[in-house]
């Protein structure tokens, strides 16, 4: 049976003290199954803020549209203002989705995500703008 890294899921020599992929320290004792790339913190960080984004902007749609209905000046800003917030989470839901894969653009993607709904929809964005802003620039950083 072969040896898998615990980190990054390589495959090891039998001898192996540490993976050449990645340089964990290998667990000679034990035979292993191939692990899938562990969930990251940025993954869960950009996910959460891209769907809290999506609900603020739909947020903000809906009260555009209440606006509206009753007349109000610049209520049809508001609706356009979270259709862009709207955009922009999904954005920080694309690049949840590709950290795994290419760390650094999804970083970037998620930095625009957060500074782009935070001009849309400011207060309703705020706490998306958090976790997309930590998220991505945890993203950008990371080395390896």
């Amino acid at each position: 049976m072969s040896k898998f890294c615990n980190h990054c899921g390589s495959e090891l020599n039998s001898d192996a003290i540490f993976c050449d992929k990645c340089g964990t320290k290998c667990n000679n004792n034990i035979e292993n199954q191939p692990a899938g790339k562990p969930v990251t913190v940025e993954f869960i960080l950009g996910l959460l803020g891209g769907i809290l984004g999506f609900f603020a902007g739909v947020a903000a749609i809906g009260i555009g549209a209440f606006g509206s209905a009753f007349s109000v000046q610049g209520a049809s800003s508001i609706i356009g203002l979270g259709i862009g917030a709207v955009i922009f989470s999904i954005i920080g839901i694309v690049g949840a989705a590709i950290v795994k894969t290419n760390t650094k653009n999804a970083g970037y993607l998620m930095i625009i995500s957060a500074i782009g709904g935070l001009i849309c929809i400011s207060a309703f964005y705020i706490l998306s703008f958090i976790l997309l802003i930590i998220g991505g620039v945890m993203a950008v950083r990371h080395k390896g």
